[in-house]
């Protein structure tokens, strides 16, 4: 006669294959990412003055990725490996010159679900009023929008 150790052990064990094998309805293509992958961060400045420096400063704990000015239909790139222990999650301050106030944003957060399963996260910066626009796949647009803080 098998334990009850045993037992609650393969329950465990056959509910997290449930989870893993059987996707979710929220999820139209979800793809497993290997443990060590890398993450690439896109950052694109589409602000709507052609003199509209974006500035840009990410970090996230002890990584700081360091302050960079794009110009208008520009981009500024970095990439990271996600951490399997500690969460990863890299908070963003933007200014331009039109609004020199301090924008926050997380741009990338492992536990959100909309960063969960992302390895190419691309991300245009509009205005102070739109917020951060994430790219969509699925439509193949950047109306995943998102507000300031």
């Amino acid at each position: 006669m098998a334990s009850s150790s045993s037992k609650s052990s393969f329950f465990l064990l056959l509910v997290l294959a449930t989870i893993i094998i059987i996707p979710s309805p929220n999820f139209r293509r979800v793809k497993a990412i290997p443990l060590f992958a890398k993450v690439d961060v896109e950052i694109i400045n589409d602000l709507d003055d052609s003199g509209n420096d974006l500035t840009i400063h990410c970090k996230y704990k002890g990584d700081d990725r360091g302050v960079h000015t794009i110009a208008p239909g520009t981009r500024y790139m970095f990439k990271f490996t996600p951490s399997w222990i500690w969460r990863t999650v890299f908070h963003c301050n933007f200014t331009w010159v039109t609004d020199p106030q301090i924008h926050h944003f997380t741009i990338y957060d492992q536990f959100k679900v909309r960063d969960r399963f992302c390895r190419n996260c691309t991300w245009k910066i509009k205005d102070y009023v739109v917020g951060p626009c994430k790219y969509d796949r699925d439509t193949g647009d950047y109306d995943d929008c998102y507000p300031w803080g």
